[in-house]
């Protein structure tokens, strides 16, 4: 699920940051009901890193795929916003892929 502008805000303020090559990750565990959790998230891919909206656009939709395969594996929910890097837009699906599950294994999300 899409993380709203309140969500980026509080995961700015508030959260952890992990690095890695090509991606950053700022989370925060979520603060929803307890009788229905779920986690958010949201992609920020700057101009400066992709020029192309095309590119920036590709950039998240392999994310947030990626992330919807992945949340079955999460320990308890998670609000968090990846930053993608400027090496981001030469990495295939496969080595995103694995560069995310690595980062989320680092943070202790999986």
């Amino acid at each position: 699920m899409r993380l709203n502008k309140a969500g980026v805000e509080a995961v700015l303020k508030e959260g952890r940051l992990v690095h890695s090559d090509n991606l950053s990750l700022k989370y925060l565990k979520a603060k929803g009901l307890p009788s229905n959790p779920k986690s958010h998230y949201s992609f920020v891919v700057s101009a400066k890193t992709a020029k192309l909206a095309v590119t920036r656009n590709l950039l998240k939709r392999r994310g947030r795929h990626i992330v919807d395969k992945l949340v079955s594996m999460f320990k308890a929910p998670f609000d968090f916003v990846f930053f993608f890097k400027p090496g981001a837009t030469k990495i295939d699906f496969e080595s995103l892929e694995k560069e995310i599950v690595v980062i989320f294994k680092k943070s202790g999300i999986i």
